[in-house]
């Protein structure tokens, strides 16, 4: 007896199959996003190239990778967002160090412990 839920999901991809053939033929899909909509798309894709070594031969990955360059695009260039996305195109092996981008320094004091009393109770 054939599983039902298996002939749908073969249905399915055959269906997607198909319908992967004639993307390339349809017109461009023309969308309004609210910036930081946009935004988040942006760096979502960044986020998921760069954590996912396995997306890397993905057939779509060309094709996300462009949509999200012509989102970020709409950003002004000049603009410290635009210039921290571009940041997030870079592999980890050609980007500068995190503290050239982001300098923080510590302003508290560190705290140090007492060493330990050579009187310790712990012997008794």
């Amino acid at each position: 007896m054939t599983d039902p839920l298996q002939s749908y999901a073969d249905e399915l991809i055959d269906r997607h199959h198909a319908e992967m053939d004639e993307i390339e033929s349809l017109p461009p899909a023309a969308i309004e996003l609210p910036a930081d909509q946009a935004l988040a798309l942006v760096t979502l894709v960044q986020i998921v190239t760069a954590a996912n070594p396995a997306i890397e031969h993905h057939p779509l990955l060309p094709s996300a990778i462009a949509a999200a360059k012509q989102i970020q695009s709409s950003f002004n260039p000049e603009s410290a967002i635009h210039e921290v996305l571009e940041l997030g195109w870079q592999k980890p092996e050609e980007s500068c160090e995190p503290h050239k981008v982001f300098a923080s320094v510590s302003r508290r004091q560190k705290k140090l412990r007492p060493p330990p009393s050579p009187y310790s109770f712990d012997e008794f």
